[in-house]
């Protein structure tokens, strides 16, 4: 029998306390081995810190995260 894991896609938005949340979930998902996970994060103009978190190596190597730049809806 094919066994295949599931794929979660998971956007968080700007700031620490979505990042981190959406990081802890993403890595209860992938340890359960039923998903892969790939998280998306918007950056802030501001979230140095966010970006060095989110860059920081051997701490999310559960989730594949990738990182968009801030955008503004007026732009478009």
């Amino acid at each position: 029998m094919h066994n295949t894991k599931l794929h979660a896609a998971i956007l968080a938005n700007p700031g620490m306390g979505h990042v981190i949340t959406v990081i802890e979930l993403g890595k209860r998902l992938a340890g359960s081995d039923s998903f892969n996970v790939t998280i998306f994060a918007l950056e802030a103009d501001a979230a140095c810190a966010q970006s060095h978190f989110l860059n920081s190596p051997g701490r999310h190597d559960e989730c594949n995260i990738i990182q968009f730049g801030a955008w503004s809806r007026y732009s478009v």
